[in-house]
């Protein structure tokens, strides 16, 4: 497997991290946050999980409990409620160091989207279906063309822990054709061999504190998990405040099958964490992703 190709936002120029953007269609920083701050928020997960009885008590291993919990089971959906509950889950979303980033990135103001993703992932002898295969963030986003994705590994992840893998330049092909997965309801893209022969999928050896932004129209999946841990890691996507976003980000993650924000919030201090300015224009979700998509509107294909 090929590595990622590393950037620095302290020592890159703005235009050299964006024509890199441009051309490979993500970019990925290594220790972009203090690790303390990554800790924290693991910890959290961490302490939820084992309340929830997923997870062995031990010190500083994530090991799954029997039974699994997949995807649609009642169990899986209780633990992700009490997850996105967490104010300070939603806080570490909307720090000062993303947004900032981001503004002088895409030279307007930004909106963290309402809608995070925590990712739970078996190792793959334990869950061999839940993979998330080759797809593309704007299929399920729309909006705008320029919507980042922000993932986040809360922990140290060798390759064998299978962490996202990018297909460089993937965004460059537009937005391909979807199939059903076996049960029938996670859509990934239709990619012949042919298509991506000038592609290299890549991945790396995360570490806490590390940042991987790409663009809505990179192709990526999760890698296959060799370790006997979970891998864990949050995900919420940005773009720009005055534009469009669609109304499918101003969710909770598996709403309806997780309590709607009014539930979730009812303790916290700060519910501008989910707020959406006056602003941004809301996108009916009904839309079809490929009528929404307007390449021409990108400010990394037309530079």
């Amino acid at each position: 497997m090929n590595l990622l190709k590393e950037s620095n936002y302290r020592k890159n120029n703005l235009n050299d991290l964006k024509g890199s953007f441009s051309e490979n269609g993500y970019l990925y920083f290594k220790n972009f946050f203090d690790e303390s701050v990554i800790v924290n928020l693991r910890n959290i997960i961490i302490d939820i999980l084992k309340k929830e009885s997923w997870i062995k008590n031990i010190t500083d291993q994530v090991i799954p409990l029997l039974p699994v919990r997949k995807v649609g089971d009642i169990e899986f959906f209780k633990c992700i409620e009490a997850i996105m509950a967490k104010e300070e889950i939603h806080k570490f979303c909307n720090n000062s160091l993303i947004l900032d980033f981001l503004e002088q990135f895409i030279g307007r103001g930004i909106i963290i989207h309402p809608r995070k993703t925590i990712r739970l992932i078996y190792p793959y002898l334990m869950n061999q279906e839940g993979l998330f295969l080759a797809h593309q963030d704007f299929y399920y986003v729309k909006g705008e063309i320029d919507t980042i994705t922000i993932w986040i590994p809360l922990g140290n992840y060798p390759i064998e822990y299978g962490g996202l893998k990018i297909l460089e330049g993937s965004h460059k092909k537009g937005l391909f054709p979807i199939k059903k997965d076996k049960s029938g309801e996670f859509l990934s893209c239709k990619v012949s061999d042919i298509e991506i022969k000038d592609h290299d999928w890549k991945q790396a050896n995360y570490k806490i504190g590390d940042v991987l932004i790409f663009h809505s129209l990179t192709l990526h999946e999760t890698g296959i998990n060799h370790s006997d841990e979970f891998r864990l890691s949050i995900d919420f996507r940005a773009s720009a405040r005055n534009g469009l976003i669609n109304k499918n980000q101003l969710f909770p993650c598996y709403y309806p099958k997780i309590s709607a924000w009014e539930s979730l919030t009812k303790n916290w201090i700060d519910k501008n964490l989910i707020s959406v300015p006056d602003e941004s224009k809301l996108q009916d979700d009904s839309i079809n992703p490929y009528d929404a998509l307007n390449i021409k509107k990108s400010i990394f294909f037309n530079n």
